[in-house]
Order: structure tokens, then sequence, then C-alpha cells
């Protein structure tokens, strides 16, 4: 889809936010260019056509459904006040606004599209009583006071900066050393055995030569 600015793409996701069934979305893509609808219902064609009346370029890129996850028991966080100090991080905002029924729902999905710097939204809780947005910069007070005069009750349940999860680094496999090598084992060369004479007799040379030790190592004589 077409979104080159903006106030175009705030004005695509209030369109998306009146579609009957309609439960959360997002933009997504490199380029910001795809509006991903999660909804019960949705004529994805008559939807289609809407952008294309009031937007401008759109195709459906994709359509598949959406399998149930089973989420784990949320503890309910508890109504923290909250100033808005003029924030420009990307932060998530979970606000409790009576929503009763489909068109109220609507409303407040559409109000909060209208919203600076919102990036998605979605309609969460067991009793779908909760708005959770995602945006950079977005004022949740002026969200909250919006959300009174023209839905219901409404209260910020929480606000939290959203960090971008880093990569993994993958750990390099061990370099095995090299085995130092077994230095040469000396080689023993013993005097010869006594000689034997005639009449049984036994006897040594006068000087017995020395015992030598022999080590087989490279010579480093050039002229070897």
């Amino acid at each position: 889809m077409s979104m080159a600015t903006e106030k175009t793409l705030s004005k695509a996701m209030a369109l998306v936010a009146k579609a009957d069934g309609v439960s959360s979305m997002g933009v997504t893509g490199d380029g910001k260019d795809q509006l991903e609808v999660v909804g019960d219902g949705i004529d994805s064609v008559c939807l289609v056509q809407c952008l294309r009346k009031k937007i401008g370029h759109a195709d459906i890129v994709k359509v598949e459904e959406v399998k149930p996850e089973k989420k784990p028991e949320e503890k309910k966080p508890e109504p923290l006040p909250y100033l808005w100090s003029g924030c420009h991080c990307q932060q998530k905002i979970v606000i409790k606004v009576s929503m009763p029924c489909e068109r109220s729902r609507a409303r407040a999905m559409t109000l909060a599209a209208r919203a600076d710097g919102v990036i998605s939204m979605a309609i969460t809780g067991d009793a779908k009583d909760k708005l959770e947005v995602v945006g950079d910069g977005v004022d949740p007070v002026r969200l909250v006071s919006s959300l009174r005069r023209k839905v219901g009750p409404a209260e910020i349940l929480q606000v939290e900066e959203v960090k971008e999860k880093k990569p993994e680094e993958k750990k390099k496999p061990e370099e095995k050393k090299p085995e130092n090598p077994k230095p040469p084992q000396p080689m023993v060369v013993y005097p010869p055995p006594p000689q034997s004479c005639p009449g049984g007799y036994y006897y040594y040379p006068h000087h017995p030569p020395p015992r030598m030790v022999v080590c087989e190592e490279p010579s480093t004589c050039p002229i070897m």
C-alpha cells in the first residue's frame, strides 16, 4: 500500500479501525508500506476497495487463518500514575477502556490510530477491555483524555519502553592446541662383556670403555 507520509499512514489505520471485526493492526515491511490486520469476519476485498478510494494504490499480499496460541496467565497490573515528559522513544501503552460492544472498540481503535506516533494497536484482555498501543513519542495522557471524552471511562495500566532484542552472538568453536612433540629419548650403549681365557678365567680390559649416551637430535652444523 502506498503510505508516503505519516498523515497518510494515520488515515489508513483510522479507516481499517472502522472495519467490522478488526481486533488488531500494525505497520510492517522494511519500507513501512504494509498494513497487517487481524480480526474475525473481515471483508478483505471491501477493505482494499475502501483504501484504494481514500488512500491510493493497495493490494492484498496474504490472507491466512490465525491459530490461537495458549498464553500463560498474566498478573493484572495495578493502575500506575504516569506523567508524560515528552519521551521520544518507542514505548508500549496499555489502557483500560470501557468498551462493551464492537462499535465502541472500533471507535477506540480509530482514536488511537489518529494519535501521533502510533505504529500498532490491539484490543487485549479476556473481556476485551484493554487497548494496547505501541508507538514512538505517543502522549498517553492526551490519548486517555480523548478516549474518556468519546468512548467512556479509561485509565492507564502500564507504560514501558520497548527494547529491541539483540541478536545472539554465535560462539566460536574452540581451536585445538597442537600437542607438544615428545623429546627424543637417549639411546644407552653399554660396554662389551668380559672376555674368557683358557682354563675358565675371565679378565676385563685394563681400561674399560666408558658408557656413552647418544641422542637422536637434528644437527645444526652447516657442513652436515
